[in-house]
């Protein structure tokens, strides 16, 4: 585990992931963010306060769950991570163009502009903090707060080993009121993902894995969806992408 927090924070490089994964259009590139959308908008996440766990250098939470009038707390393990999204919420598109991602979610709520979602998604955000899910508390040393929506996506990829990605699933788990929700995503048969020159490894695990991993945390899984690429995502070797929507009883 203290291995890959070190090679996280020596090979992990914000602008180039904001870059690769969350600037450009492929295939699925926002299945997130659609995943977000459709339970919102279906009433199935549905509460005031929410985090997003394992958040990167990206604003995929924030930006559709601003329009529901949540207050969203963005975490990360890494304080790079931490500190590009609070300089982009701060000077905004002059920090990093989210703009393909933002056109995308604007297209999702029909609309065609998309200047009013940078207000409202700086308006959202009322934090960035550390977290770290191989801990008990995620949020130590702050005390352990629950949420009405927990939010994670691809923050699971990081770990390899089967037994921290479910105490990670364990960690995700304990950040979820009773009767709140979680909506998580992960990559289906991967093995590794570039930024730049680094390559860094991925778990091959799938939905049927993931269920296994939030049951086991104590989660009602409500519904696990798989989807398959079509063509070869360009900088990783996933063959698609799992969600989870999740209840804690």
């Amino acid at each position: 585990m203290a291995d890959i927090r070190k090679m996280y924070e020596s090979d992990f490089n914000s602008h180039m992931y904001a870059k690769s994964y969350a600037s450009d259009e492929f295939e699925n590139m926002w299945f997130a963010e659609e995943f977000y959308h459709r339970l919102f908008e279906t009433k199935k996440l549905q509460g005031k306060t929410l985090i997003d766990v394992g958040c990167g250098p990206t604003l995929r939470a924030a930006l559709v769950a601003s329009r529901y009038g949540c207050e969203v707390v963005c975490a990360d393990l890494l304080e790079k991570n931490r500190d590009f999204v609070q300089n982009w919420l701060k000077n905004g598109h002059a920090t990093f163009d989210f703009s393909a991602q933002f056109k995308h979610v604007a297209q999702l709520e029909g609309k065609d502009d998309i200047e009013y979602l940078e207000e409202r998604v700086k308006a959202s955000v009322k934090e960035v903090i550390f977290c770290d899910i191989m801990e008990n508390n995620p949020l130590h040393p702050r005390p352990l707060e629950q949420f009405d929506i927990v939010t994670s996506s691809l923050c699971l990829d990081c770990y390899t080993e089967e037994k921290d990605y479910f105490k990670g699933a364990k960690s995700i788990s304990s950040l979820v009121r009773p009767g709140g929700y979680l909506a998580f995503g992960s990559s289906i048969g991967a093995t590794y993902y570039h930024i730049g020159d680094k390559t860094l490894p991925v778990p091959s695990v799938d939905g049927a894995i993931g269920k296994r991993a939030f049951t086991e945390a104590g989660l009602k899984v409500l519904e696990v969806c798989e989807y398959y690429l079509n063509n070869p995502f360009p900088s990783c070797d996933t063959k698609g992408f799992f969600t989870i929507y999740a209840t804690k009883p």
